[in-house]
């Protein structure tokens, strides 16, 4: 006759009763480590001390973030699932009906901020993340969608419309300044006066506005790069 044996966790609550071996324990809360349980022969000739066991995490769900050439993946564990430490993130990617690719994350990580990078810009891509414990992967979360960010095209100089421009107090005028490339990704400006007493300008549209007679130089500098400026003087007429 085949030994049966019975099983107690640490406070003596029965997780078995005389069952044959391999015995199976079930509705256990996943991604946990349980330690301190004893296995009894039935006949009581052997008490046994049961390793500490882990049980598998659940399938995890994931956010991502694109970026340029990259995303970044926020890994959350199942609601209910336990405490027991992670130890590996895989993240499968792959775009279209090319083949998947993996990129591997081992303990310590932030599951939070895990990235992804080497990648197409401007591109879609479906991701799953698998993440493993101590006994093992749990299943493939569900499949997620990103597009990371379109190449950024520089700014590669900053030109005034005008040279010069007159204007009289009180008179208000926009002094408008241009990028290039044309389809530089972005195209905002700062503006600035070399004498506000003079005359003044909104910082953003460009709008100056004469306040007493003299000569100032307004500055467009590229937000995209602040080392691309221009210039041009602005004549104040009473």
């Amino acid at each position: 006759m085949a030994d049966n044996f019975s099983v107690e966790d640490k406070d003596k609550n029965s997780l078995a009763k005389d069952v044959p071996s391999p015995v199976t324990i079930s509705q256990l809360t996943p991604n946990t480590i349980y330690s301190g349980w004893l296995a009894t022969k039935n006949d009581g000739d052997a008490t046994l001390a049961i390793p500490d066991q882990t049980t598998l995490p659940s399938k995890p769900s994931m956010t991502l973030t694109p970026g340029a050439k990259q995303f970044t993946a926020n890994v959350k564990l199942a609601t209910g699932d336990g405490s027991a430490p992670i130890t590996k993130a895989v993240i499968s990617y792959k775009n279209g009906d090319n083949d998947a690719k993996t990129k591997e994350f081992d303990k310590p990580m932030d599951l939070s901020s895990l990235v992804v990078d080497g990648l197409a810009d401007g591109t879609d891509y479906d991701a799953t993340v698998v993440v493993s414990n101590a006994s093992g992967d749990s299943g493939a979360s569900d499949s997620v969608s990103v597009t990371t960010d379109s190449a950024k095209i520089a700014v590669t100089g900053v030109k005034f419309v005008d040279e010069s421009t007159n204007i009289n107090v009180g008179e208000t005028k926009n002094i408008i300044a241009t990028v290039s490339p044309d389809d530089a990704t972005n195209k905002a400006l700062k503006y600035s006066s070399s004498d506000t007493t003079v005359a003044t300008i909104d910082a953003d549209s460009g709008s100056a506005k004469g306040v007493k007679a003299g000569s100032v130089t307004i500055t467009a500098t590229s937000v995209d790069d602040t080392s691309k400026t221009a210039t041009t003087a602005v004549t104040v007429t009473a």
